[in-house]
């Protein structure tokens, strides 16, 4: 019986553990967002804060948008005086952008718990739902 039990925190332990990632496996993978999305740009400041488990990392640009990323690389707020082009959001946020408000660019996102709102460089405020479907205001 003890044998079982554990067998059984054991196979739990390395599930969790394989399922964690580094700081930086995700310090890698904003890297590579960064290189993607704002490839004109450099890093001037990158700090961690993972007292905030929402945004953890916060990174600013040389053109002085700011990044905030979770624990897990994946952005959570984006703010660019320049704007920036919807690929880098959620897929169902950068389709409806892309159809809707073609050649516009988004100066401000923000990731909420029951979903995101968007700011367009031509004013328009959107509203999304958590799975990227545009609420009605």
């Amino acid at each position: 019986m003890k044998k079982l039990i554990l067998t059984g925190l054991l196979a739990i332990f390395a599930m969790s553990t394989g399922v964690s990632q580094t700081e930086e496996q995700v310090s890698a993978e904003i890297s590579a967002w960064l290189a993607e999305y704002f490839s004109n740009e450099s890093i001037m400041d990158m700090h961690v804060d993972f007292n905030d488990q929402n945004d953890a990392y916060e990174v600013k640009m040389s053109d002085g948008s700011e990044i905030e990323f979770d624990v897990e690389g994946h952005p959570t707020s984006i703010k660019s005086r320049k704007g920036f082009w919807p690929e880098a959001l959620p897929e169902e946020i950068a389709n409806y952008l892309n159809t809707n408000h073609k050649d516009v660019k988004v100066v401000k996102y923000k990731k909420e718990d029951n979903g995101y709102e968007v700011k367009l460089a031509n004013g328009t405020e959107l509203e999304f739902d958590i799975n990227g479907q545009l609420r009605d205001n």
